[in-house]
């Protein structure tokens, strides 16, 4: 029974810090992933807004205050309302159809397996460093 606990320990009970940043930090990835993936132009507009946001909240996690709030007051309102503007006013303007598929999509694909590959052998390295003197005794 000692083996299998020194094999595989129990993680530590996270932290109330823990407990908020993994949520806002799953958000703020996800909505970065709909910037790059999502193929309407808005929708994009709008994933931005919520990575901004998400950032401001991790920003705030730090207790960097003014670092949370200039990322609100200047990103988030300020030039998230402009780029909204911007796609509204400038839709008209473009010449044929928008394309359905989104070209970013392999990219950010390639992105999420070289994340999770250097994850992996993060997780394998770890594993090797476990002490097995009792399984040889």
């Amino acid at each position: 029974m000692d083996i299998i606990q020194q094999l595989f320990p129990l993680p530590p009970i996270p932290t109330l810090q823990q407990a908020v940043f993994i949520p806002l930090a799953l958000f703020t990835a996800v909505c970065a992933l709909l910037v790059v993936l999502s193929p309407n132009l808005f929708h994009n507009a709008l994933a931005l807004v919520g990575t901004l946001f998400g950032v401001a909240g991790i920003y705030a996690l730090l207790e960097a205050e003014f670092l949370a709030i200039s990322q609100i007051l200047v990103y988030v309102w300020s030039i998230s309302t402009l780029i909204t503007f911007a796609i509204m006013l400038s839709r008209g303007m473009m010449f044929g159809a928008t394309s359905k598929t989104n070209k970013q999509a392999g990219t950010a694909i390639d992105g999420i397996v070289v994340i999770g590959f250097i994850g992996w052998c993060n997780f394998v390295s770890a594993r090797s460093k476990l002490d097995v003197s009792i399984a040889v005794a």
